[in-house]
C-alpha cells in the first residue's frame, strides 16, 4: 500500500463527512443506476440528504432501498485528500421530521423547488486519507508530446 495512504477510522470518517458540503448518492431508478451530487447532513450517525423533487424519485426510496454514499476532498496542488463512503439503507424521511432537518440546514440546491429528503442509514462505513509525507510535484515535461502525433510548440517553452 502506498505509504501516504491511511485508512480512517469510524471517528474520523464521520468526522470528514461533518465537514464536506457535497455527498454523491448512488441508488436505482427504474432498474438503471444513478449517481447524485446532493447536499446533505450528519444527524448522530445517519445522513440525510436532499434531492430535487421528481416524479420517478419518490417511488426509488418508496420502500427501503440499498445505497452507496461517497463524499470527500482532493487537492491537485498537494496530491491530498480523502474519501469516505458506505452502502447502507435509504428511505424518504418521514414529514414530520423534515422541519428538524431543515433546521439543521439542509435545503434544496434550487430555491423554490421542494426538496425530497432521504435518510441513510450506514451498514459498512469505510475511509481512506492520502497524506503529503512523501509528496513530490511532477516535473514538468516538455517538448515530448503526450499522444502520437500530437505537435507540441517549443515557442512556449520558458
Amino acid at each position: 500500500m502506498d505509504s501516504r495512504r491511511m485508512q480512517l477510522d469510524q471517528q474520523q470518517c464521520w468526522e470528514r463527512l461533518r465537514t464536506a458540503a457535497i455527498g454523491r448518492l448512488s441508488y436505482t431508478e427504474h432498474a438503471l443506476p444513478v449517481i447524485r451530487a446532493v447536499p446533505f447532513v450528519i444527524d448522530a450517525t445517519r445522513v440525510i440528504v436532499a434531492l430535487q423533487h421528481s416524479a420517478s424519485r419518490p417511488a426509488a426510496f418508496s420502500r427501503v432501498a440499498i445505497v452507496a454514499f461517497e463524499a470527500g476532498e482532493w487537492s491537485p496542488d498537494t496530491q491530498t485528500g480523502w474519501s469516505v463512503h458506505f452502502t447502507g439503507k435509504a428511505q424518504v424521511l418521514p414529514t414530520d421530521e423534515v422541519v428538524q432537518v431543515r433546521d439543521l440546514g439542509l435545503h434544496a440546491w434550487i430555491d423554490g423547488e421542494p426538496a425530497l429528503y432521504v435518510r441513510l442509514e450506514t451498514a459498512s462505513l469505510a475511509g481512506t486519507c492520502l497524506t503529503s509525507a512523501t509528496f513530490h510535484p511532477p516535473q514538468q515535461r516538455t517538448g515530448v508530446p503526450t499522444f502520437p502525433g500530437q505537435v507540441v510548440d517549443s515557442s512556449l517553452d520558458t
